[in-house]
């Protein structure tokens, strides 16, 4: 389903995009080719797709093999000099280097990783600042709720999506005009009640939606809101039972 028109941002349509303009770069390369490669990429990766991807790559790098190494020399690192410094020291001699690669193993090992987090949630990189929100290995209360700021679009999203995002971020990420973001908000398991029961009434179907069924899969949050709080097992088997009974009884359609 997109959720973002006119241009695609669901899951299927934009990897079949991104798949066509591979293709077209692979068989034409040129400028205008590598221009729509790269606005595809940034399509599918802000995408529920193309986040879990980053999350998963994100994750096998910390058991990658250059990890040993760059433990080693992030071992000491104390301040921001020294981070940069690692980050340097990591990508020499690696053929078209890319730092970000490099960020997992470098605040895996630092001995203050809510330091390390800090330092790069404030980088001038946007794609080092979307590393660290998309990141499941993010768990810096205060780095992700300073890249809820981000004048960065994808950043924003990642972090409304983000599971370690803190509360007080998220609930001002639901007041975010673009529905994409709002949509991760409804679906993020820190968002809080008060949030969810608002973004049940958004004006954006998918966004509703994803709240809606955030809501529906608490049997508490549905007992509590419709009075039955001393009878969450009654609600439970009305929601096992009869779920069109209870949409009506809260009023959605």
């Amino acid at each position: 389903m997109c959720y973002a028109q006119p241009r695609p941002r669901c899951s299927g349509h934009a990897k079949e995009a991104l798949t066509k303009a591979q293709a077209a770069h692979t068989s034409n390369p040129t400028t205008a080719t590598a221009t729509a490669l790269r606005e595809a990429e940034s399509d599918f990766a802000i995408t529920p797709e193309g986040i879990k991807q980053v999350r998963a790559a994100a994750s096998k790098a910390i058991d990658d093999r250059d990890y040993k190494r760059s433990a080693l020399l992030s071992r000491e690192a104390d301040n921001r000099e020294s981070l940069r410094e690692l980050l340097s020291e990591s990508v020499k001699g690696v053929r078209d280097p890319s730092p970000i690669d490099y960020i997992p193993y470098v605040v895996a090992a630092h001995h203050d990783p809510e330091f390390a987090y800090g330092y790069f949630a404030r980088s001038n990189d946007r794609n080092v600042r979307y590393w660290v929100a998309v990141s499941p290995r993010t768990t810096s209360a205060t780095a992700l709720s300073h890249l809820a700021e981000d004048e960065g679009y994808m950043i924003r999203v990642a972090v409304a999506g983000n599971p370690n995002t803190p509360t007080e971020a998220l609930s001002r990420l639901a007041k975010a005009e673009e529905s994409s973001v709002r949509m991760n908000v409804a679906g993020n398991p820190n968002t809080h009640a008060e949030v969810l029961w608002i973004l049940t009434d958004d004006d954006n179907a998918d966004v509703h939606t994803a709240a809606r069924s955030h809501i529906l899969e608490s049997p508490t949050m549905v007992a509590t809101r419709l009075g039955m709080s001393d009878d969450v097992s009654a609600v439970e088997t009305m929601l096992r039972d009869h779920p069109s009974q209870v949409k009506s009884m809260l009023g959605w359609r």
